[in-house]
């Protein structure tokens, strides 16, 4: 009978092990995905051997940055840009349909969603990141970092502080670079899409001319196909309020005037009903024109709901709250009436 050994399995086991077998062995973090995600398709012993010999690791480097242009970033910026015009991306960019997508449980051996560490993030480019790891190259590491950012990326929050952190004092010219590329090549690669990553770039770092152009390349974000038949859910207006407090004073007018539009429609269900949800939605929207400091035009919305609505006491009650400053969402100045209770206006 065979004995139980120090990592947990019989001598038996052991024959599995290949001439590559170092136990405990270092590596970087997504070097370390890249194994437990080989390790769950193709076998544990993968977590405790190296992965690829040297020459692969190279090989591996040398497709990658063929087929994404990524020696270069303007060369794989424009590669990128030339999958869209071709409607290739969706099958070679990273996977950013996840975030909206509920994963499908009987997919589990190509969607693993039991195993969350066994999923890389960006698909071959996570493969090209570890490689980027493993042989410790720092400047292919911001390369493709920056390259996240531009075609946007998951968990992009993590990859912006890991590239300011490599970047070091070179960080201001690295931040004015990344929005010199995407001036020039953002429309191409995501048309009037949102770049989520990017945008997480532009509330950080509070760049507000470039939010401000970025925001204007998207007016009509809703006006397709896909919003007006249910398929993609509007987008517009969940932009404009990520942005609209880093854009900044020369703007505040113009970015005041399209945070107020839902006020103007009195026909809409905002307006028209009076419910808990709909309050709190108008106290969100005031709370955004103070906050970007367009207090004008937030004085001018209030006195025309009040004329409008001269009856409606807990939209009152909300404005003076919002105007004295004291306005709290979890503790709303009414109290909800057994009809309002279930009412679902607020998301």
């Amino acid at each position: 009978m065979s004995e139980v050994n120090e990592w947990g399995g019989s001598d038996a086991q052991e024959l599995f092990m290949d001439a590559n077998y170092r136990p405990e062995r270092p590596h970087g973090h997504m070097e370390g995905r890249l194994g437990m995600s080989v390790s769950y398709r193709f076998g544990y012993r993968f977590l405790e051997q190296d992965l690829f010999t040297e020459s692969q690791w190279t090989a591996i480097r040398e497709i990658l940055e063929r087929f994404y242009g990524l020696g270069d970033l303007e060369t794989a910026l424009t590669y990128a840009a030339e999958r869209r015009q071709d409607g290739l991306g969706r099958h070679v960019d990273p996977p950013l349909d996840a975030r909206d997508v509920e994963p499908d449980p009987d997919d589990e051996l190509l969607n693993p969603v039991g195993y969350p560490w066994a999923v890389l993030p960006n698909g071959d480019l996570s493969v090209l990141e570890a490689v980027y790891e493993h042989m410790d190259d720092r400047d292919a590491t911001m390369r493709l970092i920056m390259y996240y950012l531009l075609v946007d990326c998951m968990e992009y929050e993590s990859y912006l502080n890991l590239l300011r952190a490599l970047a070091d004092e070179a960080w201001p010219a690295v931040r004015a670079r990344l929005v010199e590329l995407f001036d020039e090549y953002g429309q191409r690669i995501m048309g009037m899409t949102r770049n989520l990553a990017y945008e997480h770039l532009l509330v950080e770092e509070h760049l507000g001319e470039a939010a401000w152009r970025y925001l204007q390349a998207r007016m009509h974000i809703d006006e397709s196909e896909q919003v007006f038949f249910g398929f993609v859910k509007p987008q517009f207006r969940s932009m404009l309020e990520t942005l609209a407090s880093v854009i900044g004073e020369p703007h505040r007018e113009e970015v005041g005037a399209l945070l107020a539009q839902p006020l103007r429609d009195a026909d809409s269900d905002l307006l028209r009903e009076d419910t808990q949800g709909h309050r709190m939605r108008i106290a969100e929207i005031f709370c955004q024109l103070i906050a970007v400091g367009d207090l004008e035009c937030a004085e001018r919305q209030r006195a025309r709901l009040t004329v409008m609505y001269p009856s409606r006491r807990e939209l009152h009650a909300v404005l003076d709250a919002v105007f004295a400053g004291t306005f709290d969402a979890a503790n709303p100045p009414w109290a909800a009436s057994a009809e309002d209770g279930e009412e679902a206006g607020y998301e």
